[in-house]
């Protein structure tokens, strides 16, 4: 057998079953309606043997190592009871789904139905160990993969149903559910068989060689369709599921371990060796590494609740990836450390290892516990226990009309006495053969309940031939002889509802015997009528003159519709009308001892059934004298394979050698004793048959099988490949672009699509849906046949849209400030289109807009605020979007300069006052200036125009303070204002009343003051008189001190001349006048300004200075 991973130490837990993702609900439900499909049967005669519950069960069955499953309640993680299957030590394999428990023992190779509504088993039978058993779709399939063999069997019963489907060695095969088996060959050709109830056989619904499949390909079962996975050349392909894809992934090598079961839109397998998991996702390929996330070993993974749990193995733990690929979740550490192993079921996610009890629950949240299912005390009971008791009418099924088959027996031990200890092993003591000489007693004795009632009772004859063998039952219904040799019997009529011990007993020479049993539980009863009434009595049969054999019987009590009479040898099955009781019987085996079965069918299928025995007619010749013996095949060196046998003891005419795979049929000499045939299938294990014919027809045959020669590694002549034809490209609403063609005249074995500059994608069928980067994109089509190739012409061109690239970074410039608003012209480099028109949002200081061309004008309207008022920095950034999406932002800044100063305005205060200066010959007046920033930066210079007393218009800098006017003899209304040369602005007239030098004293620089008198115009200026002169001089009083007067005034006039010589400043003196004295004014020095204003009116070398 090829050695499979399906088949690792970890699947004495697995539960291999099709849509195990399914929630089915708790296990209050399903116990509920078990009940109630067992009031039913109770009440419309239905039984173990008839009924299934096609619905979610809401029980969970986990295997655990010693010989027993555990019911797990979904709801609360909790083990409910458990059930004995095998022997302690057993590994069992648990498939479930929908109210079907199939139980494979691993050990012994036996396999069990157990009906959920009653706990029992309904039925069993013997399997290969590495029979796979797939559950699925209402139906439960046996797969045997080398020979590749498909049979459907009854949920209940495990009997054949129909003919099996046969074929050559299988890779793997799975069931989808809808119930149909998908096998793919080791030679990489994918089946998909549904079974047909009206023609009792499978049917080809597909059949398609997949590229780059092989004997290490696996399968995914979906609700429809499955996932292939070939690692033999790194292929995945769907089918089945939607839409077709096909993959090709170089990375995908060595042995893979997939997943159970999964939704077609996220399928994983992992390869173990690679330390990675591949996602089949979105129609896409995700090549995770897991190893670079501690998991070294990846096993078989589990999709549940749209994560994919990847168990790790040699390090105890499970970790979680979301669809992507990326982490989903905590790992999840298993009891005990060792290998996990994951079952999904009842919306529940199982985590176990093998030799530890316990096991970790997932909830579809994610939330895990930790259940002790070792530790916990439950029920413990036996699968083959009486179940509830039923009334007394044995309840049967019409027959099934399919061909005979070859079910393995069913060795089902009769019931102990009562144990009070509910977990002894109920199957000890069963095919005893009573303390005798095992020698002499029957062995391996196996009983099968049939469909119609009848128990089929079979067994390997004692080593020492007996004189006679008799079949008797616990309950006296049969007690029949049969022949020394024969090996099995039918055994009719047997009590209803009753477990039955069926015995046979083999008599030696000297009267010793040996004696082997075993038991069967008989089909249920229902109340009504007396099971003895429904069954013909009396059934006789004995060999007439003409070698036929004459059967009478009673005809039972209940009158039956029809009866129907068959023989042990199976070449008599005669349908009669319902009041016969004598029916001919002829070509019967002869030389044998044949049962003869009279069985009356009844309303409802019930049927009743009873036998007689007889012997056929002697053989003309012994048939074993007929057939060739010790027949034998070999390989030769040269291919061909020898077949060689021994000549029957009956000489025969010629032999016919034949072959199973059909190329070899050749007649052969009744005097030869091999033959060489050449020509057969090679790489194959063949049977050879060897027919030896004889007179009358007569044949006798032997077989032998020889594996042929290995398949040459030169492949046979190629067919050229021829291009595609029109190949056209269509970009669909998704943004996915759909490349569809014509199929290439030599046909292909596959088509590989390419776009340009891109990677090939590879496809069986004539179109191929492709996810792309943006871009535009033509498309050709290879197509790929044996080891040619041919390349269609470019399809036509299709642009796939994408959000657009960055633009380049923005440009600005021209940028002004006027104080109130700021302006600036920004430009930039287009952004890549990625197949969409693009439209930029610019977001600057201060606002924002959207342009489609790749500059803009901004202005801001900042007044007072920033960056008018004082410059600052201005960012822009432009961000591209289209109907995709928005792509990456540019940015860019400039500086943004301080505002210009105000330009001087009218009606501004500019002149802060007019006023007399000075007390002296001057007559000087100060107009004083106090210009506001605005003026005073004004570089264009400014006219001071003055008006009244004071006419007269004056350049001056426009941030002077002060300007001075002399000569201002008459007093009177002054006014003043300034006028800016750069725009004309008129400030603030200011207005005054002023005095002259007329109208008040004055002094001159000697400090000699004219004309006092009264300020008319000051209230409180006291009267100042004059006297006019000529006037007498005063009477000197004293000569002397008048000469020491002159003489001081003299110095004093002396010291002043050299003080103005030495530039020193003067001092003025006072001057005396009748009304008192008045200091004369200093003469000030003249400050530096920037601009100096003379006055036309009067010619002074320092001229009138503002100041």
């Amino acid at each position: 057998m090829m050695a499979r991973s399906k088949r690792s130490p970890m699947t004495w837990w697995r539960s291999r079953t099709a849509g195990r993702g399914r929630d089915r609900g708790f296990v209050e439900a399903g116990v509920a309606a078990a009940g109630g499909l067992l009031v039913v049967g109770a009440v419309v005669g239905n039984g173990v043997a008839a009924a299934l519950i096609d619905m979610s069960d809401g029980q969970t069955w986990l295997a655990d190592d010693d010989g027993r499953v555990v019911q797990i309640n979904p709801a609360t993680g909790q083990p409910e009871r458990r059930l004995i299957i095998g022997e302690p030590g057993s590994e069992l394999e648990v498939s479930q789904r929908d109210g079907q428990l199939i139980v494979t023992d691993l050990t012994t190779g036996m396999i069990t139905a157990v009906d959920l509504a009653s706990l029992v088993a309904s039925g069993a039978r013997g399997v290969d160990p590495e029979t796979e058993v797939l559950v699925g779709g209402g139906q439960v399939v046996l797969v045997d993969l080398e020979p590749g063999t498909v049979r459907a069997v009854d949920p209940l019963t495990l009997r054949d149903l129909g003919r099996p489907f046969r074929t050559d060695d299988l890779a793997d095969a799975v069931i989808d559910d809808e119930g149909s088996v998908w096998i793919i060959g080791t030679g990489g050709t994918l089946t998909e068989l549904d079974y047909s109830p009206d023609a009792a056989e499978f049917v080809t619904s597909t059949s398609r060689p997949v590229a780059g499949a092989g004997p290490q390909s696996r399968l995914v079962p979906h609700a429809a369709g499955v996932t292939v996975f070939a690692p033999d050349q790194g292929s995945v392909v769907q089918v089945g599921a939607g839409r077709d894809l096909a993959v090709s992934v170089a990375a995908l090598e060595g042995t893979v371990a997939e997943a159970d079961y999964a939704p077609a839109d996220l399928v994983p397998a992992s390869a173990e060796e690679a330390g990675r998991v591949f996602l089949l996702t979105d129609g896409r390929i995700l090549n995770v590494d897991v190893g670079g996330l501690g998991c070294e070993r990846p096993g078989s993974p589990a999709v549940f609740a749209a994560k994919v749990y990847v168990p790790c193995l040699g390090n105890g733990r499970v970790i979680v990836l979301d669809s992507a690929g990326a982490r989903a979740g905590a790992d999840i550490v298993v009891p005990g450390g060792g290998d996990p192993t994951l079952v999904v079921d009842d919306g529940r996610l199982y985590v176990s290892t093998p030799a530890d009890g316990r096991i970790v629950v997932v909830q579809p949240d994610g939330s895990t516990q930790m259940v002790d299912v070792a530790a916990a005390e439950v029920p413990v009971q036996a699968v083959d226990r009486p179940p509830p008791a039923r009334p007394t009418l044995p309840v049967t099924t019409p027959p099934v009309n399919n061909p005979p088959v070859n079910n393995p027996p069913v060795n089902v031990p009769p019931p102990a006495t009562p144990d009070p200890d509910p977990t002894s092993d109920p199957t000890d003591g069963g095919n005893g053969s009573n303390g005798n000489d095992a020698d002499l007693a029957p062995s391996g004795l196996a009983a099968q309940l049939r469909a119609d009632g009848t128990v089929t009772l079979t067994w390997t004859p004692p080593v020492t031939t007996p004189e006679s063998v008799r079949v008797t039952s616990s309950d006296g219904v049969a007690d029949r002889a049969v022949a020394p040799g024969a090996t099995s019997v039918e055994v009719p009529g047997l009590s209803c509802g009753s477990m039955i011990t069926l015995t046979v007993t083999a008599t030696h020479s000297g009267g010793s015997t040996g004696v082997g049993s075993t038991g069967i539980r008989t089909a249920d009863c229902v109340t009504g009528v007396n099971p003895a009434d429904l069954a013909p009595t009396d059934v006789q049969a004995a060999l007439r003159a003409d070698e036929s054999v004459r059967v009478t019987w009673t005809a039972p009590v209940e009158l039956a519709n029809e009866i129907r009479v068959t023989s042990s040898d199976g070449t008599a099955n005669q349908t009669l009308a319902a009041d016969a009781t004598t029916v001919d019987l002829t070509g019967l085996t002869c030389g044998r001892s044949v049962t003869i079965t009279v069985t009356a069918y009844h309303d409802g299928g019930i049927t009743g059934a009873a036998s007689g025995t007889a012997t056929t007619a002697v053989c003309a010749v012994d048939p074993a004298d007929l057939a060739p013996t010790g027949a034998s095949a070999a390989l030769r060196a040269d291919d061909s394979v020898r077949v060689s046998w021994t000549a029957p003891a009956v000489a025969p005419n010629d032999y016919r050698v034949t072959s199973s795979d059909g190329a070899a049929s050749q007649m052969v000499a009744a005097g030869a004793a091999s033959v060489d045939l050449s020509g057969l299938t090679c790489g194959r294990t063949l049977t050879f048959t060897i027919t030896a014919n004889h007179d009358g027809g007569q044949t006798g045959q032997a077989t032998a099988s020889a594996r042929t020669a290995d398949c040459p590694t030169t492949p046979p002549p190629t067919v050229e490949a021829t291009a595609p034809s029109n190949v056209g490209a269509t970009l669909n609403g998704d943004n996915t672009v759909t490349v569809s063609w014509t199929a290439a005249s030599s046909g292909a074995d596959e088509y590989r699509v390419s776009p340009n500059g891109g990677a090939a994608t590879s496809v069986t069928g004539t179109s191929a849906t492709l996810t792309l980067a943006p871009g535009t994109y033509t498309f050709t089509v290879t197509t790929q046949l044996d080891d040619t190739s041919a390349t269609s012409a470019a399809s036509n061109a299709v642009t796939v849209a994408g959000a657009p690239g960055a633009p380049g970074t923005p440009s600005i410039s021209g940028v002004t400030n006027n104080g109130s608003q700021v302006q600036a012209n920004v430009s930039w480099s287009a952004a890549p289109a990625n197949g969409a028109a693009v439209t930029y949002t610019v977001t600057y200081t201060g606002g924002s807009l959207t342009t489609t061309g790749t500059s803009t004008a901004l202005t801001i309207n900042c007044s007072g605020a920033s960056p008018c008022a004082a410059g600052g920095t201005l960012d822009v950034s432009v961000t591209p979007s289209n109907a995709i999406g928005t792509g990456p932002a540019s940015s860019g800044s400039a500086s943004v300069p301080a505002p210009p100063p105000t330009a001087p305005r009218n009606g501004d205060a500019v002149v802060s006052g007019i006023s007399n200066a000075s007390a002296n010959e001057d007559a000087q007046v100060s107009i004083g200036l106090n210009p506001p920033s605005h003026w005073a930066s004004d570089p264009a210079g400014c006219r001071l125009v003055l008006g009244g007393v004071l006419r007269g218009t004056y350049d001056v800098a426009c941030n002077a303070t002060y300007y001075s006017v002399r000569n201002v003899h008459a007093g009177g209304d002054a006014t003043a204002y300034l006028v800016a040369n750069s725009n004309g602005a008129v400030s603030a007239t200011y207005s005054t009343f002023i005095l002259g030098r007329d109208d008040q004293y004055w002094c001159n620089d000697r400090g000699v003051c004219y004309q006092p008198k009264s300020n008319p115009y000051v209230d409180d200026d006291p009267v100042v008189e004059v006297t006019p002169i000529p006037w007498a001089p005063p009477e000197v009083p004293s000569p002397p001190v008048f000469a020491a007067g002159f003489g001081l005034l003299g110095a004093a006039g002396l010291l002043r001349t050299q003080r103005r010589l030495a530039g020193l400043p003067v001092t003025g003196a006072a001057v005396t006048s009748m009304t008192g004295i008045h200091p004369a004014p200093a003469r000030a020095s003249t400050p530096t300004v920037p601009a100096t204003a003379v006055d036309p009116d009067r010619s002074d070398p320092t001229g009138d200075e503002p100041r």
